[in-house]
C-alpha cells in the first residue's frame, strides 16, 4: 500500500466487513464523536483497495472479480440516520427563515452547524467471522470514520443505488395494483416508499469508491447526447462526482414518483406567473419535502503527490470584485496551483489504489421552505476570507482534514442584511472584505432595479462552471427545475432543446458551444434571469427546488415503470 497509510496485520481468520453506526442522531454532537488523532499521524483513509486486500488474503486463488462481489469486499455500513433539522416551534420554519434572511452572521453560524451535523462520524469496522474487530500490529482496532452524508443514497451514478431502489418501489406499486385487496392510494404509496427505503438499509461503500464512480462527470456538466460541455471544460476535470440524498429525501421522492414523472406533461405544469398550490405547497406536481430532507453534491479530483491539483480559485475581496464585475466568463479568473494530500483533504482510495480528494461539496437542507444552501470548497489557505470564521469543532472530524475547506451560504432570494460584512470586521476582516465586495457588486449588475432587492451571492468555485455562474447562487438556479417548458429564454429559440436535462441558467447560451442562442438578447437574459439568476422570478416551484427530480429521478422512474402499469 502507499506510504502514509497505516499497515494492518492480516490473520488467517475469515474476514468479514461489518459496520456499527454511532448511536444517537445526526444532530447530537457528542453521540458520534470523531476518532482521536494526534498531529503528524497518518490520516486513516476509507479504502476499497484495503478491503480487497483483506478479502484476498483469505480467498487465495479466487479471481478479483469474485472477491469484489464477496461480502468481505463490499465494505457494508448501515445507512446513517436522517438529518435532524433545526428545531422550530409548531413546525413553523418561517421565524427561522426570517432570522437567517436578515443576518449574515446567523446565516454563517447556522451553516457551520449544518456542516458539523453532516460530518457526524458513522463507524466502519473490519471484523472477523466471530464479530471481533480486527487489530493492527499496535493493538488498535481497524475502524474508519465515515461522514454521515457519505452513508446516504447516491443518485444517478455508476453506483446504481437509487436506480435499484426506484425499481424496487415501482415493483411494489405494480404488485399493489394487481392485488384486489391492496388500495393504491397516496397513503399506501407513502407506506410502500417507507418499506422500500427500509429494505435498502445498508451502504456498500466499495461501490461508492470505485474508479468508475469517482471519474464520472456530474450531470450538470453534461450536454445533450452525453456530450461534455466542451467550451467550459474544467481544468483537471474538477466536475467529477455524484449526488447523494438523505433517507427521508428518497422516501419522499418515491412517494411522489407519479407527480415527478408527469410534471412536464400538459395539464400538470404551471407557468411561473401562477400562484403556488397553497400556502404550504409550492408545487402542483408533488408535495413539499420534509424538513429532514437533504441534497448533497460531491466533486472529486485525483490526488497525485507529484502533480498539483486543478487550479484553486482565489476568493479574496479584490479578486471577487474583479471577477464579478465582468459579464460572461466563469471561474476562475485568478487561480493558484496547490498540492492536495490525504492529510489535508477528505479522501478515499479506490479499488485500483488511486487516491481521490473531495474538491467541493454542496449541502442543501429543507430546514426552511426555500432550503438552506451551504457549499464548501477546498483551499490551500483555508483560514482566510470564507474560512476565517470556521468553528474549531469542524477541525475534529476525519482527523482534521475538514479544516481545509471554505464555505458560503444563502437562504433566500433577497439579501435583507444591508451590511452583511459588518459583524466580521473585527474577528474576521478578510471575510468581511470578501462579503462586502460581493454585496457591492451584485447590487449594481445585470439590470438590478433601483432600490430593489439584492440577491445574495454564493458560488462554488469548483462546481459553478457555466457561463456567469461565478456570479450567481444556488437558490436562484434551483427555482427552475421542472419548469423549462415555459422558460422565456429558450422557448422557440432552438428546436432540439432538451427541456428535461439542459441546465437552466445558461440556456440563454448554447449548452455545448457557450455562444448565445440565436434570437436571444441581453435584455431577454436579464428578463429571464434578473441579477444573473439570483432573484426570484417564479411564484411556484414545480420540483420544490430539487434539480434531481428532472435531471435524475424523472427518467429513472419512467424507465423503471416501463409502461408496466398506468399511474
Amino acid at each position: 500500500m502507499r506510504k502514509g497509510f497505516a499497515r494492518f496485520a492480516i490473520g488467517t481468520t475469515l474476514i468479514t466487513l461489518l459496520a456499527a453506526c454511532g448511536s444517537g442522531g445526526a444532530g447530537n454532537r457528542t453521540a458520534n464523536a470523531p476518532e482521536p488523532h494526534n498531529p503528524g499521524e497518518p490520516v486513516r483513509v476509507l479504502s476499497a483497495a484495503r478491503a480487497l486486500e483483506l478479502a484476498a488474503a483469505n480467498r487465495a486463488g479466487q479471481p478479483k472479480a469474485n472477491i469484489e462481489l464477496s461480502p468481505e469486499a463490499r465494505m457494508l455500513i448501515k445507512r446513517g440516520p436522517d438529518y435532524v433539522p433545526i428545531p422550530v416551534t409548531d413546525n413553523n420554519s418561517q421565524p427561522l427563515f426570517d432570522r437567517l434572511e436578515k443576518s449574515m452572521a446567523d446565516r454563517r453560524a447556522t451553516a457551520w452547524q449544518i456542516v458539523e451535523k453532516m460530518l457526524a462520524p458513522q463507524k466502519l469496522t473490519f471484523k472477523d467471522k466471530d464479530g471481533k474487530p480486527l487489530k493492527d500490529k499496535d493493538g488498535n482496532e481497524e475502524t474508519y470514520d465515515v461522514p454521515l452524508w457519505h452513508t446516504w443514497y447516491e443518485g444517478a451514478s455508476a453506483n446504481k443505488e437509487v436506480t435499484e431502489l426506484i425499481k424496487h418501489f415501482v415493483a411494489k406499486v405494480k404488485g399493489c395494483k394487481e392485488d384486489d385487496e391492496c388500495k393504491d392510494t397516496p397513503d399506501k404509496r407513502r407506506q410502500l416508499a417507507k418499506e422500500a427505503v427500509a429494505e435498502f438499509n445498508e451502504k456498500p461503500l466499495a461501490k461508492s469508491t470505485t474508479v468508475e464512480n469517482m471519474e464520472q462527470t456530474l450531470l450538470q456538466l453534461i450536454g445533450r447526447n452525453g456530450v461534455k460541455l466542451s467550451k467550459i471544460a474544467l481544468p483537471g476535470h474538477l466536475g467529477r462526482g455524484f449526488t447523494l440524498f438523505s433517507p427521508s429525501f428518497v422516501e419522499h421522492m418515491l412517494s411522489q414518483a407519479q407527480g415527478i414523472e408527469q410534471c412536464l406533461d400538459p395539464g400538470h405544469a404551471k407557468k411561473g406567473s401562477e400562484n403556488a398550490r397553497s400556502a404550504t405547497e409550492f408545487s402542483y406536481c408533488l408535495d413539499e419535502f420534509p424538513r429532514s430532507a437533504v441534497m448533497v453534491k460531491a466533486s472529486w479530483g485525483k490526488i497525485d503527490p507529484k502533480v498539483a491539483l486543478a487550479p484553486v480559485n482565489v476568493t479574496t475581496g479584490p479578486v471577487l470584485s474583479a471577477q464579478m464585475s465582468k459579464m460572461g466568463g466563469q471561474w476562475p479568473e485568478k487561480r493558484e496551483l496547490a498540492l492536495g494530500n490525504t492529510q489535508n483533504m477528505y479522501a478515499v482510495q479506490t479499488d485500483d489504489g488511486s487516491l481521490y480528494g473531495l474538491n467541493s461539496i454542496h449541502f442543501s437542507t429543507k430546514d426552511t421552505r426555500e432550503w438552506i444552501w451551504v457549499t464548501l470548497w477546498w483551499d490551500p489557505k483555508p483560514d482566510t476570507d470564507f474560512g476565517a470564521d470556521r468553528p474549531a469543532a469542524i477541525t475534529n472530524f476525519n482527523q482534521g482534514v475538514w479544516a481545509n475547506y471554505k464555505m458560503c451560504v444563502t437562504t433566500s432570494f433577497d439579501e435583507r442584511d444591508l451590511g452583511p460584512w459588518s459583524t466580521f470586521e473585527t474577528p474576521a476582516p478578510s471575510l468581511a472584505e470578501a462579503l462586502k465586495a460581493s454585496y457591492s457588486i451584485v447590487g449594481s449588475q445585470a439590470g438590478a432595479p433601483a432600490n430593489g432587492p439584492i440577491g445574495t451571492w454564493c458560488s462554488n468555485p469548483n462546481l459553478e462552471w457555466h457561463t456567469n455562474n461565478d456570479k450567481t447562487n444556488c437558490i436562484g438556479c434551483h427555482q427552475h427545475s421542472l419548469s423549462l417548458t415555459e422558460n422565456p429564454a429558450i422557448v422557440g429559440t432552438k428546436p432540439n432543446i432538451d427541456v428535461e436535462t439542459d441546465f437552466a441558467e445558461t440556456l440563454w447560451l448554447d449548452p455545448e458551444s457557450g455562444s448565445p442562442i440565436a434570437g436571444n438578447t441581453l435584455a431577454l437574459y436579464r428578463s429571464a434571469y434578473p441579477q444573473l439568476g439570483r432573484l426570484r422570478v417564479r411564484k411556484n416551484f414545480p420540483a420544490d427546488f430539487a434539480w434531481s427530480t428532472s435531471m435524475e429521478f424523472r427518467g429513472q422512474i419512467r424507465s423503471a415503470r416501463n409502461n408496466a402499469f398506468q399511474w
